[in-house]
């Protein structure tokens, strides 16, 4: 045999291996943080405060493991029924949020846009 055939073998095998390693070693990496998550949303209980993987925020209300439903309040009196597999994270107790304000932007007759003026109304 030829010596160069044979480290091109060698080098063809060591290039597979490394490859199969970083495969492998990323999916067990990725299997890792799937089964924390899955072990984070088995431990909700009422109050805990989460986040969807839509970036909505709520506090757990009840919990529903045999459907893998929660109920979560986003807002005072308002309740929405999600998938356990919506929820992303655990959020740790932060800062109460600003208050969302009523502030309603009423147009002045001057701001207003204009009315339609065609000659559609003359017909």
């Amino acid at each position: 045999m030829d010596l160069n055939f044979l480290i091109n073998v060698i080098m063809t095998i060591v290039f597979f291996a490394a490859i199969f390693w970083i495969f492998t070693s990323a999916k067990k990496n990725q299997q890792k943080q799937l089964e924390a998550l899955q072990a984070m949303r088995r431990a909700l209980v009422p109050g805990d405060q989460v986040m969807t993987a839509s970036g909505v925020y709520g506090t757990v209300v009840s919990t529903d493991f045999e459907n893998n439903k929660l109920q979560l309040q986003i807002a005072e009196g308002v309740v929405i029924t999600a998938s356990m597999n919506a929820i992303l994270n655990l959020v740790e107790d932060e800062a109460p949020a600003a208050p969302l304000t009523e502030d309603v932007y009423e147009a002045t007759a001057s701001e207003a846009p204009a009315s339609d003026t065609s000659s559609d109304t003359a017909k």
